[in-house]
């Protein structure tokens, strides 16, 4: 009698460590989904910032960058009289480059594209961004003399969900943060580990 006494004894501490490493696995996995609070906060006031035509700062795979509206002739303005660093141009201007969230925003932006830069894309692994000509739809003094700009993917972190958020392409220029803090209406948090300092240019043939 004794001895199932103790059996069972022994079954409902077995019971009971089983029941505790499950809720401890769905407690890690939990904690794992839940939502970094810092980022969506960010996101909030950096999309409020820019539907305002403000210039925010933001962290991407390339560094920190100050960006804004692409579409926002002001914004661009803003953004080209703020910083020296840029893409020099045939005309001699300074052009930022343009962050697109979804490869397939290009058939909107890039008149006359050729198709095959989708495959090109998919081989590149650093922050790459191709010299298009002919490009629309977004602020003019953005471009040259032929309707050229550098554009951006990004496939993730920060600036990809704030682009996506925002549903319009960002114009970004790199920036330490000690510049962003004076010329940015706000500096989002650092969100993700710096791989690269700002992009490799290329211009797809």
């Amino acid at each position: 009698m004794g001895e199932d006494k103790e059996n069972g004894i022994a079954f409902q501490h077995m019971i009971a460590s089983v029941i505790s490493m499950v809720m401890m696995a769905f407690k890690v996995q939990y904690t794992l989904i839940l939502p970094d609070m810092d980022f969506n906060e960010d996101l909030e006031k950096c999309l409020e910032a820019m539907k305002h035509g403000h210039l925010v700062g933001i962290p991407t795979a390339s560094g920190w960058m100050l960006a804004g509206d692409a579409t926002n002739d002001r914004a661009m303005e803003t953004l080209l009289n703020s910083t020296p660093q840029g893409i020099e141009t045939g005309s001699g201007r300074q052009v930022p480059v343009v962050l697109i969230a979804d490869e397939r925003d290009l058939l909107q932006y890039v008149s006359a594209l050729d198709l095959a830069v989708f495959d090109w894309l998919d081989q590149q692994v650093n922050p790459v961004a191709i010299w298009f000509e002919g490009v629309l739809g977004l602020a003019e003094n953005l471009l040259d003399d032929h309707g050229g700009v550098a554009i951006g993917l990004v496939k993730e972190g920060f600036a990809h969900d704030l682009i996506k958020r925002f549903r319009r392409p960002l114009a970004v220029t790199p920036l330490e943060v000690e510049a962003l803090e004076k010329r940015a209406s706000l500096v989002a948090r650092k969100h993700m580990l710096f791989t690269a300092k700002g992009f490799v240019i290329e211009k797809f043939v």
